[in-house]
């Protein structure tokens, strides 16, 4: 199975909605300029919990990855997974990880 990587455009706002690129058990969510934070969604698209900090491993070099928590689900392809708040308009990348491809 093949599933492209996904670009978010944040334009001034600095906020994004992170989709399922295809059917997977999670994504990582990447930015090469800016730091950012990522809540997740229920299954209503709405959000819920803590936002957390991406991990910040340079300077320019920030993820998070977000997975189902072990729960054996996928997500389905277009599902919003969550969101995103940035400091500045910035692209997102998200990588999709489906377990056994």
């Amino acid at each position: 199975m093949i599933c492209a990587e996904q670009i978010i455009s944040t334009y001034g706002s600095g906020l994004g909605t992170v989709k399922a690129p295809c059917a997977c058990e999670a994504v990582d969510i990447i930015s090469v300029a800016h730091g950012f934070s990522f809540q997740y969604a229920d299954v209503n698209g709405v959000a819920i919990g803590d936002a957390v900090n991406a991990a910040a491993y340079t300077t320019t070099y920030f993820e998070f990855k977000a997975d189902n928590g072990g729960k054996g689900f996928c997500w389905a392809a277009g599902a919003t997974i969550g969101f995103i708040t940035g400091t500045a308009a910035d692209v997102i990348g998200i990588r999709p990880r489906v377990i056994g491809h």
